[in-house]
């Protein structure tokens, strides 16, 4: 039997990932250690890439496949061998898949959280791009990258990491670092993350018609909701039953979790109030 190895292959600072490369890891690294794995990631880039198509009779042409070519070649239009994405696309691309589709790869996101965590040092991570029209660098918060429905035309994708500063009195030349803890530490990894998945399934589900959700705030990342932090809380969570105070979460993200804490963490993902357009 084959030592299952914990260490995720791919470089999240390297500069790029080739599609034969990232494919195989990002969306299947899961099955790493089944014996089927080898041939039936490189059937999935031979048809992502068309180097195979429809009239194959794979074993491995199941519609998990078939949905991760559809969706990549409707981002980036054209993907043949080769073809390679900065890491962050490669986040943004299996986040927002894995939200239409649904599952995820725990490596993957394992590895992930582990560099963000590292390189953001408990500041607010900025992607930086280049304006297709005006050829000049802007940015937008990490989360509205990998999360937002819509984004501006792209040119390029690169980290910048800027600490955001903590509002603390300074004391005999030392800035006191007492609080200042990330969005993660006030309310919990495990619960941040189900309400922005929760959040983000609210807002690209068809019941989203009737929802009081609105778009992405382009300052803050956040989303913006007309109505008050209960009411969107009503509308990602179910109560208890028979547990007062205690919700869970309608798309199955785990729970249960408290009011309280749940009110925090919706402040963090959105910025509720009556006013949005």
């Amino acid at each position: 039997m084959v030592k299952k190895s914990k260490v995720f292959p791919l470089d999240f600072d390297a500069q790029e990932w080739t599609v034969e490369a990232a494919l195989p890891w990002v969306f299947f690294g899961d099955e790493r250690d089944t014996e089927v794995w080898k041939d039936k990631t490189k059937f999935a880039v031979r048809f992502v890439v068309g180097d195979v198509d429809e009239r194959s009779n794979n074993i491995y042409l199941k519609p998990y496949i078939r949905a991760l070519q559809t969706y990549i070649i409707s981002e980036h239009r054209e993907v043949r061998s080769h073809t390679a994405f900065p890491p962050l696309v490669w986040c943004r691309l299996a986040i927002q898949f894995w939200l239409t589709v649904g599952g995820r790869q725990d490596s993957f996101i394992s590895a992930m959280t582990k560099w963000v965590r590292k390189q953001n040092k408990g500041g607010m991570a900025f992607v930086v791009y280049r304006c297709a029209s005006t050829d000049k660098k802007r940015r937008m918060p990490m989360e509205a990258f990998l999360f937002g429905r819509e984004l501006p035309d792209l040119i390029s994708t690169e980290w910048e990491y800027k600490q955001k500063a903590i509002s603390s009195p300074k004391l005999n030349g030392k800035s006191s670092r007492k609080g200042a803890r990330i969005d993660e530490d006030k309310v919990g990894a495990n619960l941040l993350g189900a309400l922005r998945s929760a959040v983000a399934d609210l807002a690209k589900g068809r019941r989203n018609k009737s929802s009081l959700l609105r778009r992405l705030d382009p300052e803050t990342g956040k989303y913006r909701y007309r109505g008050g932090r209960e009411d969107l809380l009503g509308e990602v969570c179910l109560q208890e039953g028979g547990a007062k105070g205690k919700w869970r979460f309608k798309n199955g993200g785990g729970g249960p979790y408290s009011t309280t804490a749940l009110l925090k963490a919706v402040s963090m993902v959105a910025i509720c109030r009556k006013s949005w357009p």
